[in-house]
């Protein structure tokens, strides 16, 4: 009898665990799908170039600092144009039937990439893919103040897909929830002003909604200590995510920062 009630209680509290974690994904701060048929097809194929990637009333419900609206619109356009180019799906407008996972490293001196990982039943997959150059911005020459320069667009140079065992997955939800990615308001202050730095995103989908965090110029170099000191990511729980995703990618000769 004894043995009975002990294996009972063992299996209510491994039950209970279970429980507390998929409620930290139920009883989140999501961001309900947009479901609008202008914006992307049922797979988040986006309709054209100019679709945003981001939630627009987001970005100008969450701004911290005055700047300028016209500005601000265009780096909305810009990150979105990066994965665009990436041929990557958009994640806020329909419900993909599966859990994904992205994050998208935007660096002021190298080629900006994104990892996607994806779950689908019980199937896990990684996804890297990289750009040959960032976007530029069309330049005015003062010789010839007439003439206009335009960079070059942007290719996608690089594309790789594996699948990874399950725990990799489970490690990086353990991240995830250590985080608060689902359990904290979105957070995509676009107007955070840095010269030479990064902007690393984090997104999530699953069946309940959809989920963004930004996070200017992570401290790599300087994990877990005082310099540096993100006041976004106080505890590097952003950065640790990033950092795992980077080395289960198995990417090299890429610099972080």
């Amino acid at each position: 009898m004894k043995h009975f009630v002990y294996i009972f209680l063992v299996f209510t509290f491994l039950l209970a665990c279970g429980e507390r974690k998929n409620n930290k994904r139920i009883n989140c701060l999501r961001i309900s799908y947009k479901n609008d048929s202008t914006l992307s097809d049922f797979l988040g194929t986006p309709v054209d170039s100019n679709c945003y990637y981001f939630p627009d009333s987001l970005v100008f419900d969450t701004i911290t600092k005055a700047i300028n609206k016209r500005e601000l619109e265009y780096r909305i356009i810009d990150r979105s144009y990066l994965l665009y180019k990436m041929r990557e799906p958009i994640l806020y407008n329909y419900n993909l039937h599966k859990e994904i996972y992205r994050i998208t490293a935007i660096r002021s001196f190298h080629r900006p990439f994104c990892i996607r990982v994806e779950k689908r039943n019980d199937f896990y997959t990684l996804t890297i893919k990289m750009l040959d150059r960032n976007k530029g911005i069309p330049m005015i020459l003062l010789e010839k103040p007439d003439s206009i320069i335009y960079p070059k667009d942007p290719i996608l140079k690089y594309v790789k897909e594996f699948e990874i065992p399950v725990s990799k997955w489970n490690s990086l939800e353990a991240l995830i929830d250590s985080s608060d990615f689902w359990t904290s308001k979105p957070r995509l202050d676009l107007n955070h002003l840095q010269i030479d730095g990064s902007t690393w995103i984090i997104e999530g989908q699953n069946q309940f909604g959809y989920q963004v965090k930004v996070l200017p110029s992570p401290r790599f170099q300087f994990l877990h200590t005082d310099i540096n000191i993100n006041d976004f990511d106080l505890n590097d729980r952003y950065t640790n995510i990033f950092l795992f995703l980077f080395k289960t990618s198995e990417m090299t000769n890429e610099e972080l920062y």
